[in-house]
């Protein structure tokens, strides 16, 4: 299968996700933009090892 314009697709799918998620922010009173910083705040925490695969493996953090 050959994929033709994939970012453009990729770009259309992104925003359509993002609509639809401030939409339903909105409608059910949640402050999207605090809701994000304090996930980035979580995240931030985190710290992560690689395993002898080399793929990155969570070792701290929730």
């Amino acid at each position: 299968m050959v994929f033709r314009d994939i970012g453009a697709h990729t770009g259309v799918l992104t925003v359509r996700g993002v609509h639809y998620v401030a939409a339903v922010a909105e409608m059910t009173g949640i402050g999207l933009a605090t809701e994000v910083e304090q996930k980035l705040l979580k995240n931030s925490a985190r710290t992560y090892e690689r395993n002898s695969h080399g793929a990155l493996i969570r070792v701290s953090g929730n």
